[in-house]
């Protein structure tokens, strides 16, 4: 009873502060973070528009140019700059991947797409937005860490935010490489008055030396925008379509039909409204499908599997400055969630649905070079608890050189719902959402010609979610709340451009994952990463050598027992160049794994050979 009046509580006093700030906002708007230009004064959306010199959170800016200069083919070649993040695959381009920031669980790191967050409440494995190709970024905000208290269970170990292109412009481009691959796309733009359209296309094909590694891919970002006085009301829709073939693993002989699809569907239509100059309410509705399929003509029983999740929100955020040193934002929400699996001789999940209500109060404080976070947000889950998840934090410029940040975060991830019903398995509706507690310190250091960044961080999981074999007899298993695990380590960043033409970036993680049940390290979580991209840029052309390091790591090997092993270390190395012909034609150039490297990311699974590409852009300016 005590819960349920907490809940009216803090959703009235919400829905208080959205009407009564709105009032007592001051009529100008303080515009000195918009003063200055550069990097450190780039806003980011995602933490609440606050300026990267001030965060108080650990966060990677990755713009356009960045993805420009690498040619990146994928997500993971972006991100795989980030420290503190990496992602691992099975076998090559376009296979399933798993991301892990800072040693979390694939499952709690949250994507969002042009603002609208995509949830999945079925799939163990975790979104997988390895297939989303760059040719559609305009930029990506990633937060290293807990962001519970404003985005709830699916960002208890990190944001990933893909902002894609608008170009004023049209601009197509195209590529092609070894082993049949191609990769082909078009942005347009075009503006009517009180509306802009936007659309971009792209299209992908790769494939390996291995058995049944194909991969096709295509995607559609459609936006159309109505601005007009304080109104801007817009439609967007993301789309993504893969078709894999699945590589043969472990030795095991390969069967050449099998294959898996992998589709998004995001449509969404927010609203955004100028109250005053000092205040806004943005309100969204949306709609998230995403929809896996594997199949497998070549098994004795014709397998084939089909999950399908549906996600519907609806949310309102209300945002006001009240004077030149306080910030608030307020916002309630509303999701409903349906689950499906089908095999191909029964539903073995037949729509499930589940629901979830949130609100959230977060303030900033400004006060000249100390910046404060104070964040609270609370969740409640049909049929489990309500959980609440503060955070505060706060970060301090010196002399606008170095920044002092720190913050301490409640988070947690509720379970799935594959993981109540458990369609392989024994159903366990008692499950509890996992908690942990996180802090960490992090100190900055800018210049003209050099950056630095150092952050120690330390999080503490209980009740996490694990399969527990409970019949020895049928070795039928569910899922319980049995794991304590412990993460802790650091994170360096660096960066140096002695001339105008040369910069030099790298970034190292050392991480230390515990499983206080079983004291062994958590799979696949490598103690070492290293990355680093050397760029140069004339007249001429432009060019860059990308180094990835990960260290060895515990893994699993279903074929022996016990089913554990530990996967070597490897490091690749990718070389780009970039030729300009005319001011709106260039010619491009890419190796992927220079030194032809063998390696696998997951145990078993073999990982792409040396591949050549060549490709050209145009752009009508």
């Amino acid at each position: 009873m005590l819960r349920k009046y907490l809940v009216i509580i803090f959703v009235v006093t919400t829905l208080m502060f959205q009407s009564v700030f709105g009032l007592l906002a001051e009529e100008k708007k303080d515009d000195v973070l918009k003063s200055k230009d550069g990097i450190l004064y780039e806003v980011i959306e995602v933490v609440g528009y606050i300026p990267l010199l001030k965060t108080v959170q650990s966060i990677s800016l990755i713009d356009k140019s960045d993805i420009s200069s690498i040619l990146a083919e994928s997500l993971k070649e972006v991100v795989g700059l980030t420290p503190g993040l990496f992602t691992l695959s099975n076998g090559g381009f376009g296979q399933v991947s798993s991301t892990f920031i800072r040693g979390s669980k694939t499952t709690q790191t949250l994507y969002i797409v042009d603002g609208i967050r995509i949830r999945d409440f079925v799939n163990i494995g975790g979104i997988n937005l390895s297939v989303v190709s760059p040719t559609n970024i305009d930029k990506i905000e990633i937060v290293r860490g807990p962001l519970s208290s404003i985005y709830g269970s699916d960002a208890q170990g990190g944001v990933i935010s893909i902002n894609t292109t608008t170009n004023k412009k049209l601009s197509f481009s195209g590529a092609f490489g070894s082993h049949n691959s191609y990769i082909g796309d078009i942005s347009l733009f075009k503006s009517m008055g009180d509306l802009e359209f936007s659309l971009s296309l792209n299209s992908r094909r790769r494939s390996e030396n291995i058995a049944n590694d194909v991969f096709k891919n295509s995607g559609v970002s459609a936006k159309i925008t109505y601005k007009r006085d304080n109104l801007n009301i817009g439609l967007r829709y993301f789309g993504n379509f893969t078709n894999s073939g699945v590589p043969f693993s472990w030795n095991l002989k390969p069967s050449p039909n099998t294959n898996y699809k992998q589709n998004y569907n995001i449509l969404a239509l927010p609203v955004n409204i100028t109250l005053s100059d000092n205040s806004s309410l943005k309100m969204t509705g949306s709609f998230v499908k995403s929809d896996y399929s594997f199949f497998n003509p070549d098994a004795s029983f014709n397998f084939y599997s089909k999950l399908i999740s549906n996600s519907y929100t609806l949310e309102s955020v209300f945002s006001s400055k009240i004077n030149k040193f306080l910030s608030i934002k307020t916002g309630i929400e509303y999701s409903n969630f349906v689950a499906t699996n089908e095999t191909d001789s029964k539903f073995l999940i037949d729509n499930k649905k589940s629901n979830n209500f949130a609100a959230f109060l977060h303030g900033d404080i400004n006060l000249d070079n100390l910046f404060m976070f104070l964040s609270v947000r609370l969740d409640k889950y049909k049929d489990i608890d309500s959980n609440f998840s503060p955070q505060v934090g706060f970060s301090y410029v010196i002399n606008n050189m170095i920044k002092l940040r720190a913050s301490y975060s409640n988070s947690f991830k509720a379970p799935l719902i594959t993981q109540q019903v458990n369609p392989w398995g024994i159903p366990n509706n008692k499950l509890k959402p996992e908690k942990a507690n996180s802090y960490e310190v992090g100190l900055d250091y800018y210049s003209k010609f050099a950056s630095l960044g150092v952050t120690y961080f330390n999080t503490s999981y209980k009740d996490m979610i694990n399969w527990v074999t409970v019949d020895m007899t049928t070795w039928a298993g569910q899922y319980q709340n049995i794991d304590e695990v412990e993460i802790k380590g650091y994170e360096v960043i660096a960066s140096v451009t002695p001339t105008t033409q040369l910069s030099i970036r790298g970034s190292y993680t050392n991480l230390d994952t515990l499983d206080l049940k079983t004291k062994k390290p958590l799979l696949r979580r490598p103690k070492h990463t290293f990355s680093g991209l050397i760029t140069y840029k004339n007249e001429l052309f432009t060019t860059s050598l990308q180094l990835i390091y990960v260290g060895k790591r515990a893994d699993s090997d279903p074929l022996s027992w016990p089913p554990l092993s530990e996967s070597p270390a490897f490091n690749t190395f990718n070389f780009n160049v970039i030729v300009p012909v005319t001011e709106t034609l260039s010619i491009s150039g890419k190796v992927t794994n220079a030194l032809n490297t063998e390696y696998s990311e997951i145990f078993g699974y073999r990982s792409p050979n040396r591949r050549f590409e060549l490709g050209f852009r145009f752009k009508v300016h």
